[in-house]
């Protein structure tokens, strides 16, 4: 006995058909068909298509695409980029909106302390060629002394994951040196010749081998501190240099915000030719960023160091308002060893962004989930803008000779707190002119301006 009339098997037949059909169709892949770059002037295809997880014939994934507008932000070269999609026949034709940050600019840095005023000028193209090669010449006038760098790196040659660098640096200082008898007071030259062969593990993972030449030369001052200063008159040291710098990066930029974090390690092995003995160096620099709400940025850094060199007076390691704790002064002390951390609030004050945000999408991507797109068109976008900033810099070093206890001794440390201005051009990479004023929470004579470009990290 047939129990199911006959037009029921004919409704159950169609929907066991169409079910897998209908799936089919409500899964139905968007294909990238093409993929182009709006809004170059200088930076040349080729070179940002590398850095794409989205590819012509690809399947169009929404968080890829997501990804890829990041990473093309995270350049030197890109202030802001965004997309467009439109839907063909054969496909979605994904175009990445980029606006072009300047990368070539002169360098105009100054600064200045208690007994030291410091100039520097250059220029410096962090998108030579359009291709993401770094170009960088520039003189530095330092303790009334002459100095000059050149550096040029190609980070990929050709379409491969391997690039290189060259580099001159002559630097010359007047560097305090540490005897058992007291400090003695050295003028310091230091001239040296690199080349260095770069590998990319991951867009955000490099690797860099590198060897340097350089002659260290200490010459004594006839003006010392205390009488009959120890130490040799003269003392020239050429000397070998074999590096390895490991990089992991993790931020992410929108202008001048910055999130996330990334991590450097540096490991040097140095060798005197005169006597064939080696010292090694080790060095980490961790920073971490976090954006709080719209204005707000939170920026942390801790650097640690190390040498094997540790009875040497001439040691690796500077305490210095330059380059890690804010208003002590000028290269104060000289460590085997250094731990430092530096913390700063960013709130920016002044930032005008006006534009309009539309849509644009099809019908058929709004019945396919892809509702989410949205494109931003800035009829203007402001140019300047300006940060108020509150620091906290905290450092130890470990004296020659001395014992690791000293970096985390409260007798040894280095405690500064301050307050500082940064006056921000968008349209360029670092494009920052940084004032400071230190102060050291336990003696309240130490303390000073330090004036200079580019955040402090």
């Amino acid at each position: 006995m047939n129990i199911f009339p006959s037009y029921f098997k004919v409704i159950f037949l169609f929907l066991l058909l169409s079910v897998p059909l209908l799936l089919t169709a409500q899964n139905k892949d968007f294909t990238v068909s093409e993929v182009t770059f709006s809004g170059l002037k200088k930076t040349k295809e080729s070179y940002l298509y590398r850095f794409l997880e989205t590819k012509k014939g690809a399947v169009l994934n929404k968080d890829i695409l997501a990804r890829d507008v990041q990473v093309l932000k995270n350049l030197y070269s890109v202030a802001n980029a965004s997309t467009k999609l439109d839907t063909t026949a054969a496909g979605v034709h994904v175009d990445f909106i980029v606006q072009e940050a300047l990368t070539l600019f002169p360098i105009v840095n100054f600064g200045g302390i208690k007994g030291n005023l410091w100039g520097q000028l250059g220029f410096t193209d962090v998108n030579f060629l359009g291709r993401g090669n770094q170009f960088t010449a520039y003189y530095l006038n330092n303790d009334k002394r002459h100095n000059a760098a050149l550096y040029y790196r190609v980070p990929y040659w050709g379409r491969s994951k391997w690039g290189s660098s060259v580099s001159f640096l002559r630097w010359a200082t007047v560097e305090p040196t540490y005897f058992e008898a007291g400090t003695v007071v050295y003028n310091y030259n230091f001239t040296s010749t690199g080349l260095s062969a770069i590998y990319e593990i991951k867009n955000d993972h490099t690797v860099e081998f590198g060897a340097n030449y350089f002659v260290e030369d200490y010459e004594k001052l006839a003006e010392q501190e205390i009488p009959n200063p120890p130490g040799p008159d003269r003392l020239t040291l050429p000397k070998l240099l074999f590096k390895t710098t490991h990089k992991i990066s993790k931020i992410n930029y929108h202008f001048f915000y910055l999130s996330g974090w990334d991590n450097t390690t540096y490991i040097e092995n140095v060798q005197n030719i005169k006597d064939g003995s080696w010292f090694h160096v080790l060095k980490n620099d961790f920073r971490y960023y976090k954006r709080v709400q719209k204005l707000g940025n939170i920026a942390m850094r801790a650097r640690f160091g190390i040498s094997t060199n540790i009875s040497t007076p001439f040691a690796p390691f500077v305490l210095d308002s330059q380059t890690n704790i804010r208003g002590v002064g000028n290269r104060r002390d000289r460590g085997t060893a250094v731990l430092t951390l530096n913390a700063e609030y960013r709130q920016t004050i002044f930032d005008i962004t006006k534009g309009i945000k539309k849509t644009r999408r099809t019908d058929e991507q709004i019945a396919k989930g892809w509702d989410e797109y949205e494109v931003e068109y800035f009829d203007k976008e402001g140019k300047i803008a300006v940060q108020l900033v509150g620091f906290t810099d905290i450092g130890g070093w470990r004296s020659p000779g001395g014992k690791l206890e000293e970096l985390v001794s409260m007798n040894e440390a280095r405690f500064f707190v301050g307050a500082g201005l940064r006056v921000i051009y968008k349209n360029a990479y670092n494009a920052i002119l940084r004032v400071d004023y230190g102060l050291d929470i336990f003696d309240k004579n130490e303390r000073g301006l330090v004036i200079g470009t580019g955040q402090y990290f």
